[in-house]
């Protein structure tokens, strides 16, 4: 499809479909030659995909028309192609504007304003994800009106991802500044480069000054700003200029990589300073010995309770005649002192071979040198 004008006026092309596919080197055009032609407005659409095909409006020295693109779902460039507004010998090229749902540049396809000798236009893109897979975004122009054209701005909701040698460009040529390159998103992503330059984001210029990049997200990722040199295999943002002043770049993101990040000290603690040296092992065994018997009723820690698994002794059943022996002397005791507690100071031995604890006795028996304090020469 195509309306061409070599003088004059020529006129426009507007589709309005839900669908539409481009193969096999299909073109749909606006043309002129040193005229000026209407714009070429594609709307109503759900989705777009050209696969090896072109969409452009162009002029030699005259004025191209804008290319306008409303998708509601997606919009798919594939192969050698894309979608284009130019001037190829130094007239104006108008503006591109794309909103969709998804945006997929892929296979050395191309989103492209230009005009190398002339005034480019601007190139608009609004989505909630752009996809760059060996895709381009250029706005190249020869104008010295920067104003006036050769911008990208990108406003996405959700993600730019960038890879296999994509490419971001507001380049400028002879005397003119570089463009502007305006990137809103939530996440900028560029993977590790694939071959010889990487994927880059530039606004260089020649002559004129470098353009201003301005990236505003909550994270960016795998591109640092350097300049974008050939095969130099790195991720690269560029608004340097040859001969001119560069451009700024500025990068809005509370995310930093290299932020938060804690130095691990070189010199380690030495644990032989941090442990208190007790007791000596000189005794007669030349060591010492450490023996886990089991807790034994013991709970784990102080504050905790015992568990099922704990073991408890059978000293099974007093006889009835120990029974009265121990009920008498509780009796006494407590008739002695009602309201105090008196502790056993021996114990004494029944007949039948029974130990009794008894609160008073003439001569404690003592169970053994429990109360003799140790002494570590002792082992």
């Amino acid at each position: 499809m195509e309306a061409t004008e070599a003088g004059g006026k020529a006129g426009g092309v507007t589709l309005n479909t839900q669908q539409l596919t481009l193969t096999e080197n299909s073109q749909v055009s606006a043309s002129n030659i040193s005229g000026e032609s209407e714009d070429i407005t594609l709307q109503g659409l759900d989705t777009l995909d050209v696969n090896n095909s072109l969409i452009a409006a162009s002029t030699q020295t005259g004025k191209a028309g804008s290319l306008t693109i409303n998708a509601t779902e997606s919009v798919d460039l594939n192969g050698d192609g894309g979608l284009s507004v130019e001037a190829t010998q130094g007239g104006t090229a108008g503006d591109l504007t794309i909103k969709t749902g998804r945006l997929s540049v892929q296979d050395e396809a191309a989103v492209t304003v230009s005009s190398p000798s002339g005034q480019a236009g601007n190139l608009l893109i609004t989505t909630n994800s752009l996809h760059l897979n060996q895709g381009k975004l250029t706005a190249e122009t020869g104008g010295t009106n920067a104003q006036e054209g050769a911008n990208i701005n990108l406003n996405l909701s959700d993600v730019l991802l960038m890879s296999n040698e994509s490419l971001i460009s507001a380049e400028a040529f002879s005397n003119a500044d570089g463009g502007n390159i305006n990137i809103d998103t939530r996440y900028l992503i560029v993977l590790p480069p694939d071959g010889a330059n990487g994927s880059d984001i530039i606004a260089k210029a020649d002559q004129g000054d470098g353009g201003n990049i301005t990236i505003s997200g909550q994270g960016i990722f795998g591109i640092q700003e350097r300049p974008a040199i050939a095969e130099n295999r790195t991720n690269d943002i560029d608004a340097s200029s040859q001969f001119g002043s560069p451009g700024n770049v500025t990068l809005n993101s509370p995310l930093d990589p290299s932020r938060g990040l804690t130095e691990l000290p070189s010199n380690f603690v030495d644990p032989t300073g941090q442990i208190i040296q007790g007791c000596p092992a000189v005794g007669k065994n030349g060591g010492s010995r450490f023996v886990v018997t089991g807790r034994g009723g013991v709970p784990p820690t102080p504050d905790d309770v015992l568990t099922l698994d704990t073991v408890l002794d059978d000293l099974g059943t007093l006889s009835e005649e120990t029974q009265m022996q121990v009920q008498a002397e509780m009796e006494r005791g407590q008739n002695n002192s009602p309201n105090q507690i008196i502790e056993a100071q021996g114990w004494v031995k029944t007949a039948d071979g029974q130990i009794i604890l008894v609160a008073e006795f003439p001569t404690a028996t003592p169970s053994g040198n429990w109360n003799n304090p140790a002494n570590c020469s002792d082992y």
